[in-house]
């Protein structure tokens, strides 16, 4: 993930500071001296695994800053997206975390399932990761023909082998002594900033698309997660949850999925956005680890842009998080975080 200065008490994690600077690529300095076009194609690189969201999130600032609204078609395709891509992160983080703890099989089955969502990306936009998904005022094209097919099928694998996965971890006594393992309190999230799986592990029940909904998420059915204790033991079956509710909305959008255009008149976006008439704008939804946001901020012809990344203000809590923590399960527990490295260290 990233280098950090860590101390041992015999076998006991004591201090873990996180050193900054190794990863750094200047990607808010490169986002604010591009063109909204061209900063389509730079954010989705801060990470891959969560292109789409970043992608959408670009879109919606430009979009929500002139007053855009786009088709409701469009809406949808990106909602779908989003869930995908939260998918994707919560089977990486639990599939590196049972390579972590030594269940080869179920880690395996894990990351193979994300490589279907990685095939469904790439019949959409031809590349694996789903970079360059959106446009402003819309999407890039409308859903291929019979992808929704191979999505129903991916549906189905998950509904069929998350629950058998989840039990044999829940049955093992590895697992079991997560349950006394990296607590974070509902007091203790709050206070350093925690968001995302992270938050709601801890008891939080709190999410951007219950309390702020965007596009058709008010109309969706779904629950929210939450655990109780704040431990690694919730942490893991949070993001199982989320995996299931994930796909409810999914399912959900692609039933209702709406007739008409995916995208509004390109030259229309061309005049809106040329030039806001605003001189700071936020604008920021519920991604697959937290709050992803972005800050737009204009002084006469320059403007600046600020990210706020779910990596970085849940990687603040790791001191608390990882005290104590046993050397073999040191890994594992940096893996239920779901921190990318380009996202703290930016």
């Amino acid at each position: 993930l990233f280098a950090a200065k860590i101390c041992f008490d015999s076998d006991k994690v004591t201090h873990f500071i996180p050193i900054l600077g190794i990863h750094h690529k200047g990607w808010e300095k490169l986002l604010s001296d591009s063109l909204p076009r061209q900063q389509l194609g730079l954010i989705d690189q801060i990470n891959p695994l969560s292109a789409p969201s970043y992608s959408t999130l670009v879109s919606k600032l430009y979009e929500d800053m002139s007053n855009i609204k786009i088709p409701e078609r469009a809406q949808a395709i990106r909602m779908i997206f989003i869930e995908l891509s939260r998918i994707v992160e919560h089977l990486t983080s639990l599939g590196t975390y049972c390579r972590d703890l030594g269940f080869t099989f179920e880690s395996t089955t894990l990351l193979s399932c994300r490589e279907k969502a990685f095939e469904l990306y790439e019949k959409y936009s031809g590349r694996r990761n789903g970079t360059y998904l959106c446009r402003i005022g819309g999407v890039a094209q409308d859903l291929p023909h019979g992808w929704n097919v191979e999505l129903m099928d991916f549906e189905k694998l998950i509904r069929k082998i998350l629950p058998m996965i989840r039990n044999e971890l829940r049955s093992s006594l590895v697992i079991q002594e997560q349950k006394n393992l990296g607590q974070l309190t509902a007091g203790e999230a709050i206070k350093w900033g925690a968001t995302g799986p992270i938050l709601r592990a801890s008891g939080i029940n709190f999410d951007l698309r219950k309390s702020r909904p965007i596009y058709f998420y008010a109309d969706i059915e779904f629950d929210i997660p939450v655990g109780i204790y704040g431990t690694n033991y919730d942490r893991l079956l949070l993001r199982f949850e989320e995996i299931i509710e994930s796909l409810r909305i999914i399912v959900q959008a692609m039933d209702n999925l709406p007739l008409g255009d995916f995208q509004i008149d390109a030259e229309q976006i061309e005049s809106l956005v040329a030039k806001p008439q605003v001189s700071s704008f936020f604008t920021s939804f519920e991604a697959g680890q937290g709050e992803l946001g972005l800050y737009y901020i204009r002084n006469s012809d320059q403007s600046s842009i600020k990210l706020r990344t779910p990596s970085l203000t849940n990687a603040q809590s790791l001191p608390l998080i990882l005290n104590n923590i046993p050397r073999k399960y040191l890994a594992g527990s940096l893996s239920l975080m779901g921190l990318n490295k380009t996202e703290i260290d930016r």
